[in-house]
């Protein structure tokens, strides 16, 4: 799924559409009277009008290696030139989740100046202690003239979408493509859980904004004296292609001994999905001009 503004994270609805949650209450497996406004994307003011499926419902495919390593092929040719940040959902009711991709992918047809800025934070977590820095790795790609800021907000008892956001780092201009971020955060910043967003705006005033990809992404600790756990930075690791049980399917026991008593498993949470008849390949779409500003490592 692709969407055009970027989103705190563990904030995206639940649900992507209502088809999704008819599905379930269908199973048996979820209570109609537990859904909660705001926990559909297709119902969600805050994603209104800026969302695309990359792959629709239709072309589901099984949770597993074989299916995810042909990749899919993202036709772009109905979205306006912007960012966009990109989003795996897992349908697997109840334990329906989204799975961020880091980075963000910027879309244009050639003329960069008619495309809003594109920003990404790599960092996903960092966890310091008192008066050891904060360092953020980051990427933007914007024209000449743009600036950025850091911003941050307090971690919420409850995922939401509108928080209170306050300056962090004030605005500087934007001087290469990739770069690290440095600051110390200050002693009411101790022992509280920060959501942090870079905020990026060009000479025509059109912004984007870039969160850290995990919640509660920076913590400071009050403790003096001992050495944090600092900052993560990305790696090459990929799941299906370095692991070596990556094809390793789970043991869910027999299917058979409960389709032959009528049951039904009494605990659908027990992460032991053997279904590999809900999808298949899909058919290659026309790719577009994309740019994907992301951070490598060599």
């Amino acid at each position: 799924m692709a969407f055009c503004r970027d989103a705190p994270p563990e904030s995206i609805p639940h649900w992507l559409s209502l088809a999704d949650v008819q599905a379930n209450i269908d199973s048996g497996y979820f209570d109609p009277t537990e859904l909660k406004p705001g926990q559909v994307v297709e119902d969600s003011p805050y994603f209104a009008d800026c969302w695309w499926p990359i792959t629709g419902a239709a072309e589901r495919r099984p949770i597993t290696c074989e299916a995810a390593r042909p990749g899919v092929d993202w036709d772009t040719s109905a979205l306006a030139p912007g960012a966009y940040v990109v989003a795996g959902y897992t349908y697997e009711p109840v334990l329906n989740d989204w799975t961020p991709r880091r980075g963000v992918f910027r879309v244009h047809d050639g003329d960069l100046d008619a495309a809003p800025p594109a920003a990404a934070i790599f960092t996903t977590a960092v966890d310091v202690w008192y008066g050891d820095p904060v360092r953020l790795a980051a990427c933007v790609d914007a024209m000449p003239g743009s600036t950025w800021r850091l911003e941050y907000a307090a971690m919420p008892d409850e995922p939401r979408l509108e928080l209170d956001w306050q300056t962090l780092v004030p605005v500087s201009p934007v001087e290469s493509t990739e770069f690290d971020i440095e600051l110390v955060l200050d002693d009411a910043h101790a022992d509280v859980r920060l959501h942090v967003r870079l905020v990026v705006e060009d000479p025509e005033g059109r912004t984007t904004v870039a969160h850290m990809p995990t919640p509660g992404t920076v913590l400071m600790r009050k403790q003096t004296g001992v050495t944090g756990s600092g900052g993560d930075e990305p790696n090459d690791f990929d799941f299906c292609r370095d692991n070596p049980a990556a094809d390793d399917l789970p043991d869910c026991g027999k299917t058979s001994e409960l389709e032959s008593s009528g049951e039904t498993p009494d605990d659908p949470g027990d992460g032991c999905a053997c279904d590999t008849d809900r999808g298949a390949g899909l058919a290659p779409l026309g790719l577009l001009v994309l740019v994907a500003c992301r951070r490598r490592r060599d």
